[in-house]
Formats: structure tokens, sequence, C-alpha cells
């Protein structure tokens, strides 16, 4: 449970900098002369990956929460009879 716990956790950190990554580039296409068509689509995507941050924040404090409640790898487990 533990291993999946984190993968999970590492998951989340891997999206959390994806989305820092893709606003550095909206960033940098915002600077950049283009047409109409292209301005209009840059500020959706800028809120999208917004919003994905903050989830991010959320999922990654709830994965640290997750991970504090799995028992240790070395805890007794109960038997099954």
């Amino acid at each position: 449970m533990s291993e999946r716990v984190d993968r999970l956790t590492a998951k989340m950190t891997a999206i959390g900098h994806a989305a820092d990554e893709a606003l550095v580039d909206i960033s940098a296409l915002e600077t950049e002369p283009c047409g109409s068509e292209v301005a209009n689509w840059l500020p959706g995507l800028k809120e999208a990956l917004q919003r994905i941050q903050l989830d991010c924040v959320d999922a990654r404090y709830a994965t640290r929460a997750l991970r504090d409640a799995v028992p240790a790898t070395d805890a007794l487990q109960p038997r099954l009879l």
C-alpha cells in the first residue's frame, strides 16, 4: 500500500511540475507576436493551468495525509484465518 501512495505522490508532483512548465511556455507565447486566433486561446489555457496548479497543491497535501495514515510496512498486520 505504501508503494502505491509513493507512486501517487510522485505522479501528483510530476503533474504540478508539468503545469508549472506549461505556464512558462504560455507566458513566452504571450510575449510573441501572434494572430488574434492564437491570442484568443492563451487566456483560457493560462486559467486552466493555474487551476491545475492549485488542484495539485491540494492533491499533494492529501497524498501526504494519506501517507501518514497508511500503516508502516514493518507494522504487524492481522492474519487471515
